[in-house]
């Protein structure tokens, strides 16, 4: 078999075959300096529209080849730091609901899951 037909059926069983992973998506809203040269800027602000904010891997503007989970977060959290407080906000918790069957989670039940996460690192567990 000649290598061009081999890539051919190569590139046949990929674009046929079943998917089997996920990727974050990096760079389809760019972080820029202006309208020109991104989507929103380093706070996750969309340029041209006002209180909408990106704040997912997509802003990253290219692939770091590393997992970037805690460069999403880093960014969110620079983002999050800038949104002003209003007058007589307090902020609630997030509430969850129990982890299905069969999950892999230290969390137990629902509820407050950060005050739980919280409890597990200081008694020590990990």
């Amino acid at each position: 078999m000649r290598a061009a037909q081999l890539t051919r059926r190569k590139q046949h069983a990929v674009a046929t075959g079943p998917l089997v992973g996920f990727a974050h998506s990096m760079g389809c809203a760019a972080i820029g300096r202006d309208a020109g040269d991104g989507v929103c800027n380093d706070k996750g602000e969309v340029f041209g529209y006002k209180n909408l904010r990106v704040l997912d891997a997509s802003i990253i503007p290219g692939n770091l080849a590393v997992n970037p989970s805690l460069t999403i977060l880093a960014l969110s959290e620079h983002a999050m730091s800038h949104v002003p407080e209003l007058p007589g906000d307090k902020p609630q918790p997030v509430r969850f609901s129990r982890p299905l069957p069969g999950s892999v989670s230290m969390l137990a039940g629902d509820g407050d899951l950060l005050a739980q996460a919280v409890n597990l690192v200081r008694n020590g567990s990990s």
